[in-house]
């Protein structure tokens, strides 16, 4: 890189070596040209800069390179939000299906099963403990669904 940056040092004086000048037409037009145009009611002969020092190549190349880096690892940084933020959606759409599917079984289980009703001394009926555990059971699978969506929306917002 080094040689390269000598090489187009030592190659800049000669391209600069062509004389340019600014032209001023008798309108009001300014053009630029390596010869003066004929007729200009003004001519400037213009001296262009000085080529750049090797060591200016180089610290320009070196803020080119912290420039690209630094752009690198802000791309990398977005990159790594956005897989986070499509994962906590992704998260909050399963915890939604979990909660729907937690109610759709809590309000299938509400039917007793076989076995659940228990018959009582006046002739009646009752639901049993095994059903009222069963129900208890399903209420908290519904708790545990909402629970769980709660903190995937909390985490989505994090992320917003």
């Amino acid at each position: 890189m080094r040689f390269l940056a000598l090489f187009l040092t030592a190659l800049l004086p000669a391209a600069t070596m062509a004389q340019l000048y600014k032209s001023t037409l008798p309108d009001g037009r300014v053009i630029y040209a390596d010869k003066p145009v004929p007729g200009a009611k003004k001519v400037e002969e213009i001296q262009p800069p000085p080529p750049p020092s090797p060591a200016e190549l180089e610290a320009a190349q070196a803020r080119r390179q912290r420039a690209l880096e630094q752009a690198e690892q802000t791309a990398q940084r977005l990159r790594a939000v956005a897989e986070q933020r499509a994962a906590a959606e992704e998260e909050v759409r399963q915890a939604e299906a979990a909660l729907e599917r937690a109610q759709q079984a809590r309000e299938a289980g509400r039917t007793p099963l076989p076995g659940e009703l228990v018959g009582t001394v006046g002739g009646g009926v009752r639901l049993s403990e095994a059903y009222q555990a069963r129900q208890r059971a399903l209420e908290r699978e519904v708790s545990a669904a909402r629970e769980r969506l709660e903190r995937a929306r909390q985490a989505l917002n994090a992320l917003r």
